[in-house]
């Protein structure tokens, strides 16, 4: 807009346009989970949480439980929320303990992961029983259309869920 130009109804209108679509937004709720109290008393909190509309808990592994054991105890106690590690320490894990945690789990997706991981994998899945390599994989956020339905994906992964 020009300084002094009056602006047009069609103008005033697109930006009106502009307010209503950033409006209808869709705001996620997260949570992350405390790691120096209770883990039974916050898994509680997680699943009252759940219920009242939290999308998503993020589970940190700082100076006390595992994170992965965590994150199998939520699994189980919950439904709708989804859930994720917001750190999980892969450089002080052993090779071994690194494929007890993939046996452990059902699928292990690493997006966007830096290089360094993904050379430290190609010396590490040795020690992994050949049927359990396939559980971890590593893509890009172009790929996760490879892996997810397009409608169980958020538009900033490529998807089209707004839910």
């Amino acid at each position: 807009m020009t300084a002094g130009r009056i602006p047009s109804r069609n103008m005033l209108a697109s930006l009106d346009d502009q307010r209503l679509e950033r409006s209808l937004m869709r705001i996620r709720i997260g949570v992350q989970l405390g790691y120096s109290r209770d883990f039974k008393r916050a898994a509680e909190q997680v699943v009252e949480m759940e219920k009242v509309g939290a999308d998503i808990v993020l589970v940190p592994e700082a100076y006390s439980y595992d994170a992965v054991s965590q994150l199998g105890y939520l699994a189980a106690k919950t439904t709708t929320i989804e859930i994720g590690s917001g750190i999980l320490p892969i450089y002080t894990r052993t090779p071994s303990l690194l494929a007890m945690t993939a046996a452990g789990m059902d699928y292990v997706l690493s997006v966007d992961i830096p290089w360094i991981f993904t050379s430290f994998w190609a010396f590490a899945k040795s020690w992994i029983p050949e049927k359990r390599r396939d559980m971890v994989q590593f893509c890009s956020k172009a790929q996760l259309l490879d892996y997810f339905d397009e409608e169980n994906l958020p538009p900033v992964l490529g998807g089209t869920c707004v839910d």
